[in-house]
């Protein structure tokens, strides 16, 4: 595959690492000051999650610097989007006490951040797929 069939997946995957690091930096290091605010009654939940996508963005940058980009890779991350999301949604709808107002928009916020990756991760495996089938041909 070259350079150019895995561009579109390339994007969606850095974009997700910067989000993923950026957001889990901001919940470890803001963690002691937002829980109250997000109806938690401590900071531990938050600084877990932000330690988790802290190491998940590392996962990300691991997988781009292979040249070219592994399709079981892309498969990887959207289906932890997919689970990302379905979690999410499972906590709003199930559990929807157990954040603030505050906390289930910044909650929904995200889960909207990843479903868009997701469908831009699922569109460029698709055009990956697709390239593979030309040149095959």
């Amino acid at each position: 595959m070259t350079n150019e069939s895995d561009r579109l997946l390339r994007t969606a995957l850095t974009i997700n690492a910067a989000v993923s690091g950026a957001c889990g930096l901001a919940l470890v290091v803001g963690g002691s000051a937002w829980h109250g605010p997000f109806g938690l009654s401590g900071a531990e939940p938050l600084w877990t999650v932000g330690v988790l996508l802290m190491v998940f963005a590392g996962l990300l940058v691991q997988s781009l610097r292979r040249r070219p980009l592994e399709r079981r890779d892309g498969v990887f991350f959207l289906a932890s989007d997919i689970a990302y999301v379905l979690a999410t949604l499972a906590l709003y709808l199930l559990w929807p006490q157990c954040l603030s107002a505050l906390g289930r928009m910044a909650l929904l916020l995200t889960t909207d951040v990843v479903a868009a990756l997701a469908v831009a991760e699922y569109l460029g495996l698709r055009r990956m797929a697709s390239a593979r089938v030309a040149t095959a041909s």
